[in-house]
C-alpha cells in the first residue's frame, strides 16, 4: 500500500477475468444467502440438546460453498501471473486456525464437536486466503461494503417485520426489560454487533462516495440502524461501543471524524426521541405472541397495512425521510465547510485530538452515569439497562461465572485443549450454579478451553500480527487507499471486541466477515517475496499448493455431502415420529443416516431410545439388545453425551444389573452435578440395595452411606445456590426433592440418629400429602419425632386425612 511498493507494477493486481469474477461474487453471495435464511449460519448444534441438530445443515451449507472457494483459489495457485508477496506469509500463518483444533482434537471430549471444529475452522482458513486474493478484485473490494450494507439493511428490515407483529420467527423478540429485537439471529446481543458494524459502515459511505442519491440512501437506513441499536438493550454493546468509536475514529482524518460525530449524534438523536413509542408496539406484540403461546395455538401475524401497524411503519419510514433530508443538508452546505476547516488544522495531532477528548467525555459520561446526570433523560427501560450495568446483574455475574468456570475446565487439558465441544462437554461439571449455557460468551476463552494456552496465544498473535501491520502500512497510505480500506479494518475489530464477552464468533456469519476482511488486510502487504527464488521454483510450489488445495476441496466435498445426507435422513425419522409412522419407517430413516455418518450422537441415541421404548412396551429382548448395540457405542463413542449414559442407566436397570446401572447414573451425575433428577435414579437404586442390606442384616450399609454421601452433596451444592445474589437467575431449577430425602431419612432412622432424620425430613414437608413421596417423609419424620420424646399433633392428623392407613404405618415404625 505504501508509496514506494505502488511504483512496481504488481502483476497480482492486473484485473481478473470475468469467470473469476462471477465466482467471487458467486461464492460471497451464496455465504451470505445461507447466513441470511439461517439465523446467521449459527453453530449451535451440540451434545445436551437434541432439537440442536438443525443448525448443522447451514454450516454444511457453507462448508459446500468453501469446495467452490477452495477450487477457486487452486486456479489461482496456478496462475503464472501470480506475484510473491509478504501476504503468501500471512496465508501460510492462517494455518494455525485449522492446526490448532486439529491438535485439540487427539484429547476429544466429543470426537463429533470437535470434528465440525476442525472444519469449521478449516472453513474460517479458506475465508482468510480467499480475502488474500480479492485484493486483486479491484471493483469487489470497492463494492463488498455496499453489498453487505445491503445484506444488513435486510435484517434490519425484517427486525421491525417482527417488532410491529408483521412476521413471526421464534425468538426474534425477547420479553427481557420490556421488549428486545433480536432479528434473525434469535439473540439480541449478536444483532448489536451487526448493527454497530452497520452502523460503522454508513459513515464510511456517506464519506466514500460522492453521489448525492446514494448519500442520502445510506442516511435514510441509519435511522433505523440507530434505533434497532437501542431496542436490542444490549449491554454489552453499549460497553464495547465507546471503544469502537475511538479506533475508528483513530483510523479517520479530522473531517471524517466530524461528520462520523455529527451524523451519529443525529441518528441517536430521532432514535431516543420516538424510542417509547416504537417499544410500546413490541411490548404489544410480545405480549400477544406469549398469550398465544400460553393457549397453544399459533401467533397471529397482521398484514404491513393494517391499523395496527401502518402508523409505525408510517413513523419509522418518515423519521428515516428526516435522517435522509438531514444527510443532504449537511453534506450539501456543512461537509466543505468542516473540509475547509480541516485542511487549517491537518496534522496527524489535529486527527488525534477527537480520539483523545472521546476519552475523556467517554470516562465523564460514566460518572454522569453513576450520578444519575445522564440517565435521567434516557427512555426508562434503557435508563434501567444502564443504571443496572454491574457486577451483581444476572447477565454480568454469569459471564464472570462462565470465564472462571472455564478456566477450571481449561485446566484438564491445559497445553492444546480439549476440541472443539470441551466446554459443552464439562462445564456442568464445574459450573459454580445452575446455569445453562452451550457457549462461553467468549471467543478467548472459548480458545483457550478449546485449543489451550498454546492455540489461543498462537491465534491471537496471528489477528493481532494482521491487524498491526496493516495498521502501519494505513498510516502511510494516501486518502484513495485509506478509503478503500478503512471498512476491512474497522468491522473485524468491532466483532470482536464485542465477542471478547460473548458467542458472535459462534456465527459462521461473523467468522466470515472477519476472517474474509483480516484476509483483505493481509492482501494489502505487498512487498516482494523471495525474489532470489527462480520461476520454475516458485511454479512447483504454486502446483502443489494447488494441488493440496484441490485435494482438500473433494474430501470436504464428500464428507460435509455424507453428513449433510445423514441429517436429512434424521429429518424424515422426526417426520416418521410426528405422523405416527411405523417402527420400521423410523430405523430405515435412522439406519440410513448412521451408514453416511456412522459415530452422530444423536442418530445413535435415537436409535437406542426408540428401540429401548419398543422394548418396554413389548418386553421382547431382542429391542433391548438392539437399544443396547446402538447406546454402548455410542458411550463408547462420545462418554460425556449424558443422553447415553441416561439411556445406559435405564437399559442396565432392565437387565436387572443395578451395579452397572449405579455406575452410569453415578457418571452422569459427574458430569452434570446440578441435575437433581440423576441424584433422584441414583438414591432409587441405592434404596432398593440399602433395604437388600437391612433384610439379610448385613452390616456393611455401603449403600445407605452412599445415601448420605449424596444427600450432604446436594445439601452444599443448594447452600452455594442460597448465597447467590438476588438479581441471579437460574436456568434449572435444583433442590432436594421428597424422594431423597424419604430415603436419606429412613436411612438415618434405621440407624438410630432420630436428630439427624428430623433434620433432614423437616424441610421437605409439604401442606398437600396427596403423594406418597411426601407422605413417606411426614411419617418418617412423625417417627422421629416420637422416638425423642416430640410430636407434631397436627401434621399427624392431616396425615391420617391423607390416608387412614399411614397411622398403622407409623406405629410399625415405632415398634
Amino acid at each position: 500500500m505504501n508509496n514506494q511498493q505502488g511504483k512496481r507494477k504488481d502483476k497480482l493486481h492486473e484485473e481478473p477475468s470475468f469467470i473469476m469474477y462471477s465466482l467471487a461474487w458467486g461464492w460471497i453471495g451464496f455465504v451470505l444467502l445461507i447466513a441470511l435464511f439461517n439465523n446467521g449460519s449459527f453453530q449451535g448444534f451440540g451434545i445436551h440438546n437434541p432439537a440442536s441438530y438443525r443448525f448443522e445443515k447451514p454450516v454444511l451449507y457453507t462448508l459446500l460453498v468453501a469446495v467452490v472457494i477452495m477450487f477457486w483459489l487452486a486456479m489461482h495457485f496456478q496462475r503464472k501471473t501470480l506475484t510473491w508477496n509478504r501476504s503468501l506469509l500471512f496465508g501460510i500463518a492462517a494455518l494455525v486456525l485449522p492446526i490448532t483444533y486439529a491438535l485439540g482434537s487427539l484429547r476429544a471430549l466429543s470426537p463429533y464437536l470437535a470434528h465440525y471444529g476442525i472444519l469449521a475452522h478449516v472453513l474460517l482458513f479458506v475465508f482468510f486466503v480467499a480475502g488474500i486474493r480479492l485484493t486483486s478484485y479491484s471493483q469487489i473490494i470497492r463494492w463488498f461494503p455496499t453489498v453487505y450494507l445491503v445484506f444488513g439493511y435486510l435484517i434490519v428490515i425484517y427486525g421491525f417485520l417482527s417488532l410491529f407483529g408483521n412476521v413471526y420467527m421464534l425468538d426474534a423478540l425477547t420479553p427481557q426489560d420490556g421488549i428486545r429485537i433480536a432479528s434473525i439471529f434469535q439473540y439480541p446481543n449478536a444483532y448489536a454487533v451487526l448493527l454497530l458494524t452497520l452502523w460503522i459502515g454508513i459513515l464510511i459511505e456517506i464519506d466514500r462516495v460522492s453521489n448525492r442519491i446514494v448519500q442520502v440512501f445510506h442516511g435514510l437506513m441509519l435511522f433505523p440502524v440507530c434505533v434497532s441499536f437501542l431496542l436490542t438493550l444490549s449491554r454489552g454493546a453499549l460497553i464495547v461501543l465507546p471503544i469502537v468509536a475511538i479506533v475508528a475514529l483513530t483510523l479517520f482524518r479530522l473531517r471524517q471524524q466530524v461528520m462520523a460525530i455529527i451524523y451519529s449524534i443525529l441518528g441517536m438523536g430521532i432514535s431516543l426521541a420516538i424510542y417509547n413509542t416504537i417499544s410500546e408496539r413490541g411490548i404489544a406484540v410480545i405480549k400477544k405472541i406469549q398469550q398465544a403461546a400460553a393457549n397453544k395455538v399459533p401467533f397471529g401475524t397482521v398484514s404491513v397495512f393494517s391499523r395496527e401497524t401502518v402508523g409505525y411503519w408510517g413513523l419509522l419510514i418518515f423519521c428515516s425521510i428526516v435522517m435522509g433530508a438531514l444527510v443532504y443538508v449537511v453534506e450539501r452546505f456543512v461537509t466543505p465547510r468542516i473540509a475547509k476547516m480541516s485542511e487549517r488544522f491537518h496534522s496527524d495531532w489535529a486527527n488525534r485530538w477527537i480520539p483523545l477528548s472521546l476519552i475523556a467525555v467517554f470516562v465523564l459520561g460514566a460518572i454522569a452515569i453513576a450520578t444519575d446526570a445522564i440517565t435521567r433523560f434516557l427512555p426508562p427501560i434503557i435508563r434501567g439497562r444502564v443504571e443496572n450495568i454491574n457486577f451483581q446483574t444476572h447477565s454480568v455475574y454469569e459471564r464472570i461465572t462462565m470465564y472462571k468456570d472455564a478456566i477450571a475446565v481449561w485446566k484438564e487439558n491445559p497445553v492444546f485443549g480439549a476440541g472443539a465441544g470441551a466446554w459443552e462437554a464439562l462445564y456442568e461439571k464445574y459450573q459454580s450454579y445452575p446455569y445453562s449455557s452451550a457457549q462461553t460468551h467468549s471467543f478467548f476463552t472459548q480458545l483457550l478451553v478449546e485449543t489451550g494456552i498454546v492455540g489461543l496465544i498462537l491465534v491471537a498473535v496471528f489477528i493481532l500480527a494482521v491487524l498491526i501491520t496493516f495498521y502501519r502500512t494505513y498510516r502511510k497510505a494516501n486518502e484513495e487507499e485509506r478509503s478503500r480500506y478503512v471498512f476491512y479494518m474497522i468491522t473485524p475489530v468491532a466483532i470482536l471486541l464485542h465477542s471478547l464477552i460473548d458467542f458472535e464468533m459462534t456465527y459462521l456469519l461473523y467468522g466470515f466477515l472477519v476472517f474474509t476482511c483480516l484476509g483483505i488486510l493481509a492482501g494489502a502487504q505487498r512487498a516482494p517475496l523471495l525474489e532470489k527464488w527462480n520461476e520454475s521454483r516458485k511454479r512447483l510450489v504454486q502446483q502443489t499448493a494447488a494441488i493440496v488445495m484441490g485435494i482438500g476441496a473433494i474430501f470436504i466435498l464428500i464428507v460435509s455431502s455424507k453428513w449433510l445426507y445423514s441429517i436429512n435422513q434424521f429429518e424424515k425419522y422426526t417426520y416418521a415420529i410426528n405422523h405416527n409412522l411405523s417402527y420400521e419407517d423410523m430405523m430405515s430413516a435412522l439406519k440410513s443416516g448412521l451408514k453416511q455418518n456412522p459415530n452422530h450422537p444423536l442418530l445413535l441415541n435415537q436409535a437406542g431410545a426408540i428401540n429401548y421404548q419398543v422394548y418396554e412396551q413389548t418386553k421382547d429382548t431382542k429391542y433391548l439388545e438392539e437399544a443396547k448395540h446402538y447406546d454402548f457405542k455410542l458411550v463408547k463413542r462420545e462418554p460425556y453425551y449424558q443422553a447415553g449414559l441416561y439411556l445406559n442407566y435405564a437399559i442396565h436397570l432392565a437387565e436387572g444389573n443395578n451395579e452397572e446401572a449405579l455406575r452410569s447414573i453415578e457418571q452422569a451425575i459427574s458430569l452434570n452435578k446440578y441435575n437433581q433428577n440423576y441424584y433422584e435414579q441414583a438414591v432409587s437404586v441405592l434404596i432398593k440395595q440399602w433395604d437388600a442390606e437391612r433384610q439379610s442384616s448385613n452390616s456393611n450399609n455401603q449403600a445407605g452411606e452412599k445415601i448420605i454421601s449424596i444427600y450432604e452433596k446436594m445439601n452444599r451444592l443448594l447452600q452455594e445456590v442460597d448465597r447467590l445474589p438476588d438479581t441471579v437467575i437460574l436456568s434449572k431449577n435444583f433442590g432436594i426433592t421428597s424422594a431423597i430425602r424419604a430415603a436419606t431419612g429412613q436411612v438415618y432412622y434405621f440407624k438410630g440418629d432420630y436428630a439427624q432424620a428430623e433434620e433432614v425430613l423437616k424441610p421437605g414437608l409439604k401442606e398437600d400429602l396427596s403423594q406418597p413421596n411426601d407422605r413417606y417423609v411426614a411419617r418418617f419424620y412423625l417417627a422421629s419425632l416420637r422416638k425423642q420424646g416430640k410430636d407434631d399433633p397436627a401434621l399427624y392428623e392431616k396425615l391420617l386425612q391423607a390416608d387412614q392407613g399411614e397411622g398403622a404405618m407409623l406405629e410399625q415404625l415405632l415398634q
